[in-house]
C-alpha cells in the first residue's frame, strides 16, 4: 500500500531522489555555519562542566521562579559576555551560564517579531482580548 501510494506521488524513484536531494541542498545552505570553537572536545568538556555545576537547569528561567531542565527544553550554553566581543572570556566559568534554548534566543533578540494588529479579514470582526 505504501509503495503504491508512494509511487503514486513520485512517478519515479529517480524523481523521488531528485526532490530529496534538492531540499536537502536547500536545507544546508541556509543553516548558519557552526563557529568552529563550539565543535572542540575541548568546548564539548566544559559544556557538560558547566550543565553539571548548574545542576542541567535554565538560570534565566531559576531567577525568574522557574524550573526549566534538560526534561523539559533544550539547554544550551551561553556566553554571558559574547564570544565575538570577549574572546579572553572564553573558557571563564564565570562568564557561562546554561539557558533553555527559548531563554538563550530571548537573550539574544532571536526570532523577535514584533507585535502587529492583526487586519480584520471581514468588515463585521471585532478585536477580542
Amino acid at each position: 500500500m505504501f509503495i503504491l501510494s508512494f509511487l503514486t506521488y513520485y512517478d519515479s524513484i529517480e524523481k523521488f531522489v531528485e526532490t530529496f536531494l534538492t531540499s536537502l541542498f536547500l536545507w544546508r545552505n541556509t543553516m548558519k555555519k557552526a563557529n568552529p570553537f563550539y565543535l572542540t572536545t575541548e568546548w564539548r568538556q566544559k559544556r557538560i562542566e558547566i550543565l553539571e555545576r548548574d545542576h542541567y537547569e535554565c538560570q534565566e528561567c531559576r531567577r525568574n521562579g522557574k524550573l526549566t531542565t534538560a526534561y523539559d527544553a533544550i539547554l544550551e550554553i551561553d556566553h554571558i559576555k559574547e564570544l565575538d566581543k570577549y574572546p579572553e572570556l572564553a573558557w571563564d566559568n564565570d562568564n557561562l551560564q546554561t539557558l533553555c534554548r527559548s531563554c538563550h534566543n530571548k537573550k539574544h533578540k532571536r526570532f523577535e517579531f514584533k507585535d502587529s494588529v492583526r487586519k480584520r479579514k471581514w468588515d463585521d470582526e471585532f478585536d477580542i482580548l
